[in-house]
């Protein structure tokens, strides 16, 4: 696998994009919460408009938004969560992740999860809007919280 799967534009564009977004749930503030949604058994609540981007994209591709969601976290979390990761030393020096750094690693993240082309630039931007704008504490805390749910249906 490379370093990053997009060219030095596409991370410039998909920064931007993000930047946009984040923008405008920021300034939805009051109704934030009326966008925030959790669809199914999605483990992690998200904006509106990314939790839609994600569900078609996944869909296209024969997957529910729950097991990408589930695939997705199983491995972002060793990168974002757990000590070393390249994200988590980002994250515990500067207090806050870069949306480059962030588009190559989710980037890696999802090529390996088997995703290419429209629906990686797809994914990686919404995902990356979820996780810079619901922060790597609460992410880390619903990705625990899904794990530890999954083990205790796993155990029963």
């Amino acid at each position: 696998m490379t370093q990053h799967q997009f060219s030095p534009e596409d991370i410039d564009r998909l920064s931007r994009e993000i930047d946009a977004r984040l923008a405008e749930l920021s300034a939805d503030d009051d109704t934030v919460e009326a966008k925030w949604i959790r669809r199914g058994q999605s483990p992690v609540p998200m904006p509106e408009k990314e939790a839609e981007a994600i569900e078609k994209t996944v869909a296209e591709a024969g997957e529910t938004p729950e097991s990408f969601w589930k695939r997705f976290q199983k491995v972002s979390r060793q990168d974002i969560c757990e000590e070393g990761g390249v994200l988590n030393k980002q994250w515990k020096k500067w207090g806050d992740l870069s949306n480059e750094k962030v588009l190559k690693q989710f980037g890696a993240i999802l090529v390996a999860m088997g995703f290419s082309g429209n629906a990686l630039q797809v994914l990686a931007l919404s995902c990356g809007v979820v996780v810079i704008h619901l922060g790597v504490k609460a992410y880390c805390m619903e990705a625990a919280t899904s794990d530890s749910s999954d083990a205790k249906r796993g155990a029963k």
